[in-house]
């Protein structure tokens, strides 16, 4: 009977090494956690709400980034229990192969190879070579490397001369002995250095699948997306420097033995090579193109922000409960279509009037500076006003919004045929909620603020439902309490 041939093993009446055994057992369950746990991931944000805000490549991104950290943790337990299985005595360590080889056989012929030479090679150094040999017997040679085709030789070389088997003893030198190469070779299975690479992989895909899957009004925030795109360029110039050091300790075995697997390995490390260099440009480019955020107020649950390039002209409004992304409320590129051509028609009759008595001006004093002066002066503080407008109206907003006056349906700035700005804020019952400002006013304590009115528009009438004050400076808003002229 061989006792390595699952089908005829009984495990009950086998005399096993209890610590070889309970170390195995720990093994396996520990792997069992950890996909336990990256399916529940899985499954968590298959099913939870937040899988609306990704399209379906974001989604996709965003399970093979568990797929990876699940192949990250799985490296790193195996690379732990190797470590730790060398520290057990032969015995122990031999059942642990043997549990491990007895629960995964038949999944992988490399590892099923592996066990069972591991196993053999014990027993020949405790000198039970028939139990040596039964191992050996179920190894499939055609799947062996190098270094393990010559240990399997090796061992099947020391077997018979114990048996006293003198011309197989010679057969297998032969056969040893025609495989050039050092002997024994230590196999280095880098599992941290490998379990490092798949989260730095687990993150990326993470990164990426938020980058290019989040849909409209999510965007992801300035800090978390600068921090991204350094480790993103950072790893991939790791990745790269150790791929590229794989590729050259490839072509020497190549060299050496024109092995046609070593060309297949050095395709695949150059390919891997070119994947890292690509995730590094697109890192370094993307430091570049991160939008700067600026705080505009808080509440219990948000920070209110406003997103620009920097340009001060292309400003959103967004609001954010966690560091990784942000919502937004309210996007405009200085005005709408409608608004830019209506203002510049405006401009235009001014600047036309202007230009008139300006133009001789300049020509009664030789000043041809003095009109360019004057209209950068204008166009200055009809932006600059424009922009108070705004964060005024979105300060008010942002207190309707957090004392549940009105529902965060986010808002849209507008301007009537007078040329006189509002902002719609949501809507009631069918009604549009439009905020309309209505001149300057003073405060109980004599500051200077603008008056805002809340109005339902109806088909048929109009309803006042409240007045505010804000403050020019401060932007602290106040009810007046009043639904009335």
């Amino acid at each position: 009977m061989n006792r390595y041939d699952m089908r005829q093993f009984d495990p009950k009446s086998y005399p096993w090494n209890e610590k070889g055994k309970k170390t195995a057992v720990h093994y396996i369950v520990w792997r069992w956690i950890v996909s336990i746990l990256i399916m529940a991931g899985i499954v968590y944000m298959v099913v939870s709400t937040k899988m609306e805000m990704l399209s379906f490549s974001g989604a996709l991104c965003e399970m093979l980034a568990f797929v990876a950290l699940d192949i990250a943790f799985l490296l790193l337990i195996a690379g732990f229990y190797r470590w730790k299985s060398h520290k057990l005595e032969p015995e122990a360590q031999h059942d642990f192969l043997l549990w491990i080889y007895r629960r995964n056989r038949n999944r992988s012929v490399l590892m099923d190879n592996l066990s069972l030479l591991g196993m053999a090679k014990i027993k020949a150094e405790r000198r039970e070579y028939e139990a040596c040999k039964d191992a050996l017997a179920l190894v499939k040679t055609e799947k062996l490397q190098q270094p393990d085709l010559k240990l399997y030789y090796k061992l099947q070389m020391d077997a018979a001369m114990y048996i006293g088997d003198v011309a197989a003893a010679e057969e297998w030198r032969v056969r040893f002995t025609g495989i050039q190469g050092e002997f024994p070779v230590v196999r280095k299975f880098h599992s941290i250095r490998n379990s490092l690479i798949f989260l730095f992989l687990s993150y990326l895909l993470a990164y990426k699948g938020l980058s290019i899957g989040l849909q409209e009004p999510y965007e992801l925030r300035t800090a978390y997306q600068m921090w991204s795109e350094l480790i993103v360029a950072v790893g991939g110039t790791v990745c790269c420097g150790i791929w590229i050091a794989q590729v050259w300790k490839r072509y020497k075995a190549w060299k050496q033995e024109h092995n046609r697997r070593n060309i297949s390995q050095i395709l695949l490390m150059v390919l891997l090579v070119l994947f890292a260099l690509f995730f590094l440009i697109v890192g370094a480019l993307g430091l570049l193109s991160v939008p700067e955020e600026r705080e505009v107020s808080r509440d219990d649950k948000y920070v209110y922000l406003d997103v620009s390039y920097g340009t001060g002209y292309y400003i959103w409004s967004a609001k954010a409960d966690n560091p990784f992304i942000r919502e937004t409320y309210y996007k405009n590129s200085g005005l709408s279509d409608s608004d830019k051509a209506d203002k510049e028609s405006r401009g235009s009759d001014t600047t036309g009037e202007e230009s008139s008595g300006l133009s001789s001006d300049a020509a009664d004093n030789g000043d041809t500076n003095f009109y360019q002066d004057t209209q950068s002066s204008n166009d200055s503080t009809e932006a600059k006003q424009y922009e108070t407008e705004e964060n005024e109206m979105n300060a008010v907003w942002q207190y309707l919004v957090s004392n549940s006056v009105i529902e965060d349906q986010g808002f849209t700035i507008d301007m009537d045929a007078k040329g006189y700005t509002y902002v719609v804020v949501g809507n009631a019952q069918g009604d549009r909620l439009v905020l309309k400002g209505n001149g300057s006013q003073t405060d109980d304590n004599g500051n200077a603020c603008t008056e805002y009115v809340l109005e339902q528009e109806g088909e048929d009438q109009t309803e006042l439902l409240g007045f505010y004050l804000v403050n020019r400076t401060t932007l602290e808003v106040t009810d007046e309490h009043k639904t009335s002229w």
